[in-house]
């Protein structure tokens, strides 16, 4: 019942969508259609469905979250206290703005600090210099995504690492985060040290003056920490106590906490408050839950439409050397993304591609593609994120990506191999 639902929601939508989900969505029904003259089993249609739900409904229920923080302040208020701090604590805090909102409200947090930190540097253009005003948007704005890219590693609320959990059904979330906040921790501590570097190499004069934060935006701040703490909380121990699946308990709590939060802040009215809100939205949402659950369905298809005996070569040559074969997963995830495919899809065919062949631990591989996946995010032109950015901004979508994180997301890729090498070579995964 839910497939088809999801399916009509994204065609009645197609219109306002972006061309990659309109690409998906064809492409996905033509291989539906044409299944019966194809290697495509009735398993692996139902396999893709099956996750095209999960990440559509994972969407749906973060939207909930999204229409919430629309009406707290409190997310107003902590990314204009982040927005605040003095340029040598400036990159840490908007690396951890595009962390933290990310992390519980995915795209929309994204969007949401981006669109208050422009909105905050657009009212001082007239008094600062077209170069200084470029360079503070590029060092605020290249942060957040930067912060918002290494998300993939470890937030149980997240796409990229839900959508592995599903190709790798032995593996747990607990099992990567520990791994995965290491991979999150080298890559803030390079761009921190490459801002520090940059920022004395070519200081600005004359110095722009910062904003002093508003009485008590610290604890807005603090108060969206402990929104995140507290849902992971309690997902965590569910997790831990219920004979269930981490998806099944993240789509239950998620839902139930939004609930709570808008009755928190409106009483009575809150219910139909975040319906009303919901619908009025509803729309806007099919972008982001187009693209992820059409690359859900579309994921499991691709990988059983790829014959075994082209890969046989392949694997045959890196299948032996787990450390080259987690690199070309890195690598590869990045390439595609650069010439345009979607990372979602690099990463869910690619992990399939590893569960038929092996060659390398569960564990290892995730950690490859979510790392290719979070260079994909600063990197790629064409992604949803340099696209998503561009429109927010109003720069080119090369000049987000390449120019501004160009050099941060190769240095921080071959850190991040450096790392899938090292850990595999001494048995850490």
């Amino acid at each position: 019942m839910a497939a088809p639902a999801l399916l009509i929601y994204v065609a009645l939508n197609l219109r306002q969508t972006s061309t990659v989900v309109k690409v998906f969505f064809g492409l996905a029904m033509l291989l539906i259609l044409s299944s019966g003259g194809t290697s495509l089993s009735s398993s692996d249609i139902l396999a893709g469905l099956e996750r095209m739900v999960f990440l559509g409904a994972l969407l749906t229920a973060l939207g909930f979250m999204r229409v919430v923080a629309t009406h707290d302040t409190h997310f107003i208020r902590a990314g204009r206290y982040l927005i605040s701090q003095p340029p040598a604590r400036r990159y840490l805090s908007m690396y951890a703005g595009g962390h933290l909102f990310t992390t519980l409200l995915n795209m929309g947090g994204l969007g949401l600090l981006v669109e208050t930190v422009n909105r905050a540097l657009e009212a001082r253009r007239d008094s600062l210099s077209p170069l200084v005003f470029q360079l503070r948007q590029r060092r605020i704005v290249s942060a957040i995504m930067r912060g918002f890219s290494t998300i993939a590693f470890w937030t149980p609320f997240g796409i990229a690492l839900n959508s592995l959990l599903l190709v790798f059904p032995d593996l747990h979330w607990i099992d990567v985060a520990p791994f995965g906040l290491l991979f999150a921790g080298t890559a803030l501590i390079f761009g921190w040290s490459q801002d520090s570097i940059e920022r004395r190499l070519r200081p600005l004069h004359p110095r722009p003056q910062v904003d002093a934060p508003e009485p008590g935006d610290h604890w807005s701040a603090l108060f969206v920490v402990l929104h995140i703490l507290g849902l992971g909380t309690v997902i965590f121990t569910l997790d831990v106590m219920l004979p269930v699946s981490f998806q099944s308990v993240l789509l239950f709590v998620v839902p139930i906490y939004a609930l709570i939060w808008i009755v928190w802040l409106f009483g009575q009215t809150g219910p139909a408050t975040l319906k009303t809100g919901f619908i009025e939205r509803a729309p806007s949402f099919v972008t982001e839950i187009g693209v992820f659950s059409m690359a859900g369905l579309l994921g499991p298809m691709i990988a059983a439409l790829i014959p075994e005996a082209a890969m046989n070569p392949l694997f045959s040559v890196v299948g032996a050397q787990p450390v080259i074969l987690a690199l070309a997963l890195l690598w590869t995830t990045v390439l595609f993304s650069v010439i345009g495919v979607h990372p979602i899809i690099s990463v869910i065919v690619l992990g399939e591609l590893v569960v038929r062949n092996g060659g390398i631990s569960e564990l290892a591989a995730t950690l490859a593609l979510l790392s290719g996946w979070a260079g994909a995010v600063t990197l790629a032109p064409f992604a949803t994120t340099s696209v998503f950015i561009s429109r927010l901004v109003n720069q080119g979508v090369w000049r987000v990506s390449w120019g501004w994180n160009g050099v941060y997301s190769f240095g921080v890729l071959l850190l991040f191999s450096l790392l899938l090498s090292v850990g595999i070579l001494l048995g850490f995964f």
